[in-house]
């Protein structure tokens, strides 16, 4: 009776000890042990050492090499309102892209690294909210997806809905205002698509939403049927042209 009045935590939690301290050394170390990802030749891991905002990503020549520092979020800001919020590595492995959030904002401002030295790259992109990070496999520039200034805040604080979400390819290199329009939605001001590049390298998939419903449209375009490479909207093919399903 005694022991049925205690609280219940105080009952879990010893068995929860119980139950960790049994684990084999494998188990615990897997749990412990960062997760280590190759690109190219390098392999990269995040790591926090329980005191720090943000997880620092390293980087290691081979499994046997000292981590080394690659970025770390914790000094985008020194109070540490600036967060990671996603990365890409070109298919190559030799440049980085990666979003910076302020506040917790929707909002990101993508910036770049040659992967060798970490050094960072001069090309920036403003107005950048519910975007995908996809490169081209020949490395020389990535699609992203941005909104047209409007009147009122970008700081996360807004309430007005935004609109008009375009689908935009960045040569690196080459400064924001020279970006090539490759998709938009005049007629569906609501609708929003993130494209992925196929593992070949061949085709850009157009995957557009609207609202938060599970369904999507699906389209392609054969990135080699272009004579002159990326210069303007796409020829989109419009494979599943409606939003019945995911």
């Amino acid at each position: 009776e005694k022991i049925s009045s205690e609280p219940k935590e105080l009952l879990f939690y010893p068995k929860v000890v119980g139950v960790w301290n049994e684990l084999p050394e494998e188990v615990d170390e897997a749990a412990t042990n960062p997760v280590l990802n190759k690109y190219l030749d390098r392999y990269f891991h995040f790591f926090n050492t329980g005191l720090q905002n943000q997880s620092v990503m390293y980087v290691q020549k081979s499994l046997d090499d000292d981590p080394r520092v690659f970025l770390d979020p914790n000094k985008f800001s020194e109070d540490g309102t600036v967060a990671l919020r996603g990365y890409a590595f070109s298919e190559d492995g030799e440049y980085f892209a990666y979003g910076l959030s302020t506040s917790g904002s929707d909002w990101v401002t993508m910036k770049f690294l040659k992967v060798d030295g970490a050094t960072e790259l001069p090309d920036t992109l403003e107005r950048v909210k519910f975007s995908c990070m996809a490169w081209t496999h020949d490395a020389k520039g990535m699609f992203y997806n941005c909104y047209l200034k409007q009147d009122g805040k970008i700081d996360g604080t807004e309430t007005s809905m935004n609109l008009h979400q375009k689908l935009y390819y960045h040569k690196l290199g080459f400064p924001q205002s020279e970006d090539i329009l490759c998709a938009e939605f005049p007629d569906n001001p609501k609708w929003m698509g993130g494209t992925e590049i196929s593992d070949d390298g061949q085709y850009a998939l157009l995957s557009i939403q609207h609202g938060c419903d599970p369904v999507n449209r699906l389209w392609y375009c054969d990135l080699k049927k272009l004579p002159d490479g990326i210069k303007g909207v796409l020829p989109w093919v419009k494979l599943v042209d409606n939003f019945d399903a995911e």
